[in-house]
């Protein structure tokens, strides 16, 4: 007797990725949000996941989740250089992370990126430096390949090598 629920496609999905410079922009002005801005840029771990990790979380140049997540899996992201020097717990509440953030983007004239954007922006990333959807999906986390399809429009270097190809 169980019903199964038809999943409405998603129709206008965001396609908002920004660069390392505007990523450091909006970090920049943010105060205590500085780290929680840079590290969910460059781990695409989600708001509320990012707000919760405690020090238990950091074993060595990793972060591991445990399956407290959406998918109720357990996921280690390795940490980017550029984000290793933080500590956790991230000493910032989610109103003073939403205060900054929304302040950085009009300081930064970003008004149109949302907080989950960089969550898009690591995988733009992941995928431009020719990880395949695989490791965006092991990266990100996400239950299936299907979910990590949303990237597909990014690869585009396997298009030029086929058209190469050609006579």
């Amino acid at each position: 007797l169980h019903q199964r629920v038809q999943m409405v496609p998603e129709r206008g999905a965001r396609h908002v990725y920004l660069t390392p410079d505007q990523v450091e922009a909006l970090a920049g002005h943010c105060d205590h949000a500085k780290d929680a801005v840079l590290l969910a840029a460059y781990t695409g771990i989600r708001r509320g996941q990012l707000l919760n990790l405690t020090a238990e979380n950091r074993v060595g140049n990793f972060i591991r989740l445990g399956t407290e997540g959406k998918t109720g899996k357990p996921q280690v992201i390795p940490l980017h250089p550029r984000v290793q020097h933080v500590q956790l717990p991230l000493r910032v509440t989610d109103w003073t992370l939403k205060h900054e953030w929304n302040r950085a983007r009009q300081e930064t004239g970003l008004t149109h990126v949302h907080f989950h954007d960089l969550r898009h922006t690591i995988a733009s990333w992941l995928i431009h430096s020719g990880s395949d959807l695989m490791v965006v999906k092991d990266f990100l986390g996400h239950s299936s390949v299907a979910v990590t399809q949303r990237y597909i429009h990014l690869l585009t270097e396997h298009l030029q090598t086929a058209v190469s190809r050609l006579p």
